[in-house]
């Protein structure tokens, strides 16, 4: 059985030093080094030390660098692709969003390219609840974007006070 090897990479933010390219060949070095010796990597984030887009980019770095992991993208209107890459397992999963009520969100899996059927079960058609939105909002649709999953959303007989 292979070790995994946990790799604190990021615990600051390489762009304000201007380190991005050591801190990516630095990963990319441990990466090589696990794949040699048959051991997993695990890289750990310190996100407790980083804003929100820090942490986009640490995941960057670590991608670039050939950290394995899960990536997710949008794949058409409605539609997102998950690209698995994990120690000895690799897997491409395409999943459709729609809304499935006024407060649903239902993700269900259209192809698993890679990925048993066993290993879905439950996961291969999931609904999840959104909490309720304050103001009177009520989602009007959902789209796939390159941002993520977009809701539209609207109101009506808000009072506005001076």
């Amino acid at each position: 059985m292979a070790e995994i090897v946990p790799f604190r990479a990021l615990h600051y933010n390489p762009e304000k030093t201007g380190e991005l390219a050591r801190v990516e060949c630095d990963i990319r070095g441990v990466v090589e080094v696990c794949h040699a010796c048959g051991a997993a990597l695990k890289v750990i984030l310190e996100n407790a030390y980083l804003s929100a887009q820090e942490q986009v980019t640490a995941c960057r770095i670590a991608q670039n660098a050939g950290v394995p992991g899960v990536t997710a993208s949008a794949d058409g209107p409605n539609r997102i692709k998950f690209k698995v890459n994990v120690a000895v397992f690799t897997a491409t999963v395409i999943a459709s969003v729609t809304q499935a009520g006024p407060s649903t969100v239902r993700f269900h899996i259209i192809s698993a390219g890679g990925l048993p059927s066993s290993v879905l079960g439950s996961f291969s058609n999931m609904t999840f609840s959104i909490p309720k939105l304050p103001y009177g909002l009520t989602i009007q649709s959902l789209s796939v974007t390159s941002q993520g999953v977009v809701g539209h959303v609207t109101a009506s007989n808000i009072h506005f006070s001076q």
